[in-house]
């Protein structure tokens, strides 16, 4: 937990928060909003639409999970996090980031802190292994495309 805003006093706190608060202001918000909130919520929901109805036309369903696989998509979609569109990979997500928590936590824990600890680092080399990897890839294959468009060629 160290380095994280919570912990941090003096110049350096409000240094970071100054930071922060680029990314809260209200353009970045309304970016957010537009450009993950909505299609996240909107593929949620078709996901919910999409699923058995009763007998009734009802659809049912534990609105827990739901709520979590659209807020974790959020947060992963406005970091840079991709290939949450399945249920499967939403929900594997967030058990990496819940065992990975629980890890930096550990000296709350009321649980054998080897057994956190060994989940949070088998969760960490998961989401390296599943998530973390692809997505970064695609960050690197854009930022050396928009560098190629944008060298100059003599004439």
């Amino acid at each position: 937990m160290q380095g994280v805003l919570i912990s941090m006093e003096g110049e350096p706190h409000m240094a970071r928060r100054r930071k922060l608060a680029k990314l809260l202001d209200d353009n970045a918000v309304a970016e957010y909003r537009d450009r993950h909130l909505k299609p996240t919520l909107d593929h949620c929901i078709a996901e919910l639409a999409a699923m058995p109805r009763a007998a009734d036309g009802a659809i049912h369903t534990d609105l827990v999970p739901l709520a979590q696989r659209s807020v974790y998509r959020i947060a992963a979609a406005v970091v840079g996090v991709d290939g949450l569109e399945k249920p499967e990979a939403a929900d594997r997500f967030i058990e990496q980031v819940l065992a990975l928590g629980a890890g930096l936590t550990v000296d709350w824990s009321r649980e054998d802190p080897d057994v956190v600890l060994k989940r949070a680092f088998a969760a960490r080399d998961s989401f390296v292994e599943q998530v973390y990897r692809k997505s970064l890839e695609r960050r690197q294959k854009i930022v050396a495309e928009i560098g190629r468009a944008h060298v100059c060629t003599p004439v």
